[in-house]
This record gives structure tokens, C-alpha cells and sequence, in this order.
């Protein structure tokens, strides 16, 4: 049986945090779950979920200088530090999970993610579909956390900003929503991206985290640009158009990417089998910058309802 830990790099993370450790625990045992802890200054993981996995404290809020002198930037020296931290814990364990703590790893079926993974012959570095599960303010109440998400949240749209490679047997650089190198995209597996799973919460998220930036607690890449006016037309927009029923219960998204990236399914994602359509770093793997801008965005605006199915699985 192989061998799985998971991993997070938090900072004053509450909700989310509770979220990520219920789910990995249940998956993989609280031991083999990591998380980073970036100076939290409000919410310490310790007092979130109290001492029930390992906890790493960082106690400074801005990268180190490189031998240059110059300051790093925010993102490229926290994915070489995780990069770097998953290498080591593969010393130990067959695999590694890595999500931001708003994000969970989760099976487009009636397997747990373990059991899932086990069952595959080779995990390699493998890629989940990004999948953004909301919360319809007119119609649903409050997240309550002591309730599975998928009873009281029905609505997602997909955004495959969120393709993140980052289920992985071998070391690998990793980036903000890529890698370094070639993966499998893996249709049975879901990112579900909790961002908006709760519009107080994400409210309340949205502006400490402007206040950390205003306040110094971070580089330039680590500030969300959006006003807290613009998070809030970002709430009403999407829910403009129809809600769409998933056909036969069945997640649409198979369909869509083999239309955006043929034979997806049978080979690996690289830059040497799809073009890169966007940016200028053929080495960095990020799913969305090889598919077409207009078509990419049509289908992430569709808003969908959950398979039925869905309000048996457990986060």
C-alpha cells in the first residue's frame, strides 16, 4: 500500500484551514499531513485545528534576498521552498498532495482519493480539473462547517486556471498553477477551488489579505488586485445567465477538454504535444495558457449543478 502525505502553506487561514485538514485527515491520518504556516499574525493552525498534524513555522512575512541582492519574487521563492519540501517528504512517502488551503483534491466518482490512487498503476504527476464550487447568496444560507459541503453548496463553474499538476510521486518543480516539465491531466480527478464557497468568508479573506500586502507582509505577486467592489460584481455576474443541469449526472468537462487539448486522456500534457498559446515560457506547463482564449472562456462562464450524486461524498 503507498504511502501519502498531504501538504499546505497557510497564513491566517481559518475556515479553509478546518476544510482541508478534516478532509486529508479522513483520506490519509492526521499525522501524514504538513502544513507551512507563514507568520500568521490572527489565526495560528495550532489554534485553528489544534496539534493534530506537523506544523512548520515561518516567521517572516517577505522572501530572502537571492546572491544578487535582489528581492525575490514572492511567488518563485515560495514554490521553490515547496518544491523543495515535497522532494524531501518523497524520501518517505510514495506521494504528496499539495493545495493551496482553499483547494481539495477530490475523485469524479464514488472512490476516495486514496483508494482512487492506489489504484492507478503509475501516479507520476498528475493534474486535477479546476472546479469552482459557489455559494448562490439569494438561495443558500451561511457555510455551516459542520455540514458536508455538497448539502448545502450545488452550483460550480469550471475555471481551469485551476489544472493544477500537483498529486506527485517524483520531485518536480512546481509554480503558482503549473510545473516545470510534463503531467498527466487526469479527468477523474477534480481541484475543487473553495474560494467562493462563502461570500462572507470570502469577503473577510479578501480584504486582509489587501491589508497584508498594504501593510508590507508580502511581494508584489502575493496581492489580490481586485477592490472588494469588484469581488462583489464578481458574485452577482456569475449567476446572470442560466444554471445548466449536468447531463445524466455526469461532470461535463471530458468532452470540452478533449475538444481543447486531443487526446488528453492517452498522452502526456508537454510543450512537445500542445501549443502554447500565451506567454513566453514554453518550460512552465499551466493547462489554461495552451488553450484558445475565446472558446476557454465561454465554457468557464456556464454555471452547472452537481450531480446528484455528489451529496453522498464527504468534505
Amino acid at each position: 500500500m503507498r504511502r501519502y502525505a498531504a501538504v499546505t502553506m497557510a497564513r491566517d487561514e481559518d475556515l479553509y484551514l478546518k476544510m482541508w485538514h478534516r478532509y486529508y485527515a479522513a483520506q490519509f491520518g492526521a499525522e501524514n499531513l504538513f502544513i507551512f504556516d507563514h507568520n500568521s499574525q490572527t489565526h495560528r493552525p495550532e489554534d485553528v485545528i489544534g496539534k493534530q498534524c506537523n506544523v512548520f513555522r515561518i516567521p517572516f512575512d517577505n522572501p530572502i534576498q537571492d546572491p544578487s541582492g535582489a528581492l525575490r519574487k514572492f511567488d518563485d521563492a515560495r514554490f521553490e521552498f515547496i518544491s523543495a519540501q515535497i522532494a524531501g517528504l518523497l524520501k518517505y512517502y510514495d506521494c504528496v498532495i499539495f493545495n493551496d488551503a482553499d483547494e481539495l483534491m477530490f475523485v469524479d466518482g464514488p472512490q476516495g482519493l486514496r483508494d482512487y490512487l492506489d489504484g492507478l498503476p503509475d501516479i507520476g504527476v498528475r493534474c486535477g480539473i479546476g472546479v469552482e464550487v459557489m455559494h448562490h447568496v439569494p438561495t443558500e444560507a451561511a457555510y455551516d462547517f459542520d455540514v458536508s459541503l455538497f448539502d448545502q453548496r450545488r452550483l460550480f463553474r469550471y475555471n481551469l486556471n485551476f489544472c493544477k499538476p500537483w498529486i506527485l510521486s517524483k520531485p518536480v518543480e512546481i509554480t503558482g498553477h503549473g510545473a516545470i516539465g510534463p503531467f498527466h491531466i487526469d479527468p477523474n480527478l477534480l481541484l475543487i477551488h473553495l474560494r467562493r464557497v462563502d461570500h462572507q468568508v470570502s469577503r473577510l479573506r479578501h480584504g486582509q489579505r489587501q491589508d497584508a500586502y498594504e501593510n508590507g507582509r508580502g511581494g508584489a505577486r502575493s496581492r489580490w488586485s481586485k477592490s472588494l467592489d469588484e469581488l462583489e460584481d464578481g458574485f452577482r455576474g456569475v449567476f446572470k445567465g442560466r444554471i445548466e443541469p449536468t447531463q445524466m449526472g455526469a461532470m461535463p468537462h471530458r468532452g470540452v477538454l478533449e475538444d481543447f487539448l486531443p487526446k488528453y486522456t492517452t498522452q502526456e500534457f508537454s510543450a512537445q504535444n500542445y501549443e502554447r498559446k500565451y506567454g513566453n515560457r514554453q518550460a512552465l506547463m499551466q493547462v489554461d495558457k495552451f488553450i484558445d482564449e475565446k472558446p476557454r472562456m465561454k465554457f468557464q462562464k456556464r454555471v452547472f449543478k452537481l450531480p446528484v450524486g455528489f451529496k453522498t461524498r464527504m468534505i
